[in-house]
């Protein structure tokens, strides 16, 4: 049986963010197996980019950020296959810096987040996690 993926919770900022926004795309895919995804995307031409399992792996239960936005764009693409609906239907999200509600693409919206959690700086190291010399 595939070991349970759950959503990493040490993670703030943009990086959350944008992975709250990949996790409720599994979510609404039902779970699919790591395998599963991985599997889609390589049996796909129409694809940009490409992710192997270990990428979906660290992007899930990690929070890695991929650096390439292609990356991304599969994971999406076949999640959103997966859960019934295209990465070019609307949602309607937060503007940022407002309380206004916009509707975006799914694609669109992740595209944004994405950027955002590439574009944030690194957290500082915690000085009590290392040793004294």
């Amino acid at each position: 049986m595939p070991k349970v993926i759950r959503m990493p919770q040490n993670l703030g900022g943009a990086r959350r963010r944008f992975i709250e926004e990949v996790f409720s795309h599994y979510r609404a895919a039902g779970r699919p197996t790591l395998d599963a995804i991985s599997g889609r995307i390589k049996a796909r031409d129409d694809l940009a980019g490409t992710a192997s399992r270990e990428t979906i792996r660290r992007v899930l239960s990690e929070g890695t950020v991929p650096q390439t936005w292609t990356t991304i764009e599969a994971i999406l693409t076949v999640l959103c296959e997966l859960a019934g609906y295209k990465p070019t239907s609307l949602q309607w999200v937060d503007r940022p810096g407002s309380s206004q509600l916009v509707k975006v693409t799914h694609k669109d919206h992740m595209r944004r987040l994405w950027n955002e959690a590439v574009d944030e700086p690194p957290p500082l190291p915690d000085p009590w996690d290392e040793p004294p010399f």
